[in-house]
């Protein structure tokens, strides 16, 4: 009510469609940053690596680039169909696919670092210079005690998957190959 005595009625809404495709692109981007979270927990399927189709993280990624590209579009063509501006949904477009390149390529970073992490370790370790404590704090993994002062696994402060490649386990080798093919890839999308 104002001064003058008369009441308004403030209605705010959001058109259906638009808060639709609001809810698609926080998902999306959901879904990327949870691919990434399940990938660096031994997970490959978030970042479309099927293992048991055989290993191609090259093609797998780049593969996962342009799904990426398309489901940006067909929100873009949503976003405009609600009513953003075209230039705000080119803006999102770039910021996302810009948001998924810079993570590729931090996480490709972090793979090339634990490789020659690995690298070093064993061969610190093949010569003898080093024992399995040492190798294993070379590889960022710090022992987690249960109540007894017993080491019940290990948690690791470097790099994602470090675990998965070190310890001796059933997806050793399936993680060390991922991760030595995520480090020597070259990424289409990347090259732009």
């Amino acid at each position: 009510m104002d001064r003058s005595g008369i009441i308004y009625k403030k209605a705010r809404s959001v058109d259906a469609l638009a808060a639709e495709v609001f809810h698609d692109a926080i998902m999306q981007s959901f879904e990327i940053n949870e691919g990434l979270r399940e990938f660096k927990d031994g997970s490959f399927w978030g970042l479309g690596i099927m293992p048991q189709d055989g290993i191609n993280v090259r093609l797998s990624i780049n593969k996962r680039f342009k799904d990426l590209q398309e489901e940006v579009g067909g929100l873009a063509t949503r976003f405009e169909a609600a009513g953003v501006k075209p230039e705000e949904t080119l803006q999102y477009n770039r910021e996302i696919v810009e948001a998924f390149k810079t993570k590729m390529s931090d996480l490709q970073r972090q793979m090339r670092e634990l490789i020659q992490a690995y690298f070093d370790m064993s061969e610190k370790y093949d010569r003898g210079e080093i024992d399995e404590k040492k190798a294993f704090e070379m590889m960022g993994m710090v022992p987690r005690l249960d109540k007894q002062g017993i080491v019940s696994g290990y948690d690791n402060t470097k790099w994602p998957l470090a675990n998965l490649v070190v310890l001796e386990n059933s997806r050793q080798e399936e993680a060390y190959q991922v991760v030595s093919q995520f480090a020597e890839a070259t990424f289409d999308f990347l090259m732009v």
